[in-house]
């Protein structure tokens, strides 16, 4: 979920998609680095935010964590 959007924000976003659907898991995406705009998206329900920038390799992994969560495993 890309934090900036042009109707919706992210949080905002994921907090409904979330409130919704809690089951889903959101893995926010972002190119802010700010402390404070990570906690939010992950207070509004994402398992992980990740700054674009970031390595692939990072994505990847958040992709893989998230399937594991999904399945139920450790």
């Amino acid at each position: 979920m890309d934090l900036s959007m042009p109707r919706l924000n992210g949080i905002d976003a994921t907090r409904a998609i979330h409130g919704e659907f809690p089951d889903i898991l959101i893995i926010g995406l972002s190119m802010f680095e700010e402390a404070e705009r990570a906690q939010a998206m992950l207070d509004a329900g994402a398992v992980n935010y990740l700054i674009k920038s970031g390595p692939a390799v990072e994505l990847v992994a958040a992709i893989r964590a998230s399937g594991k969560l999904m399945r139920g495993a450790p």
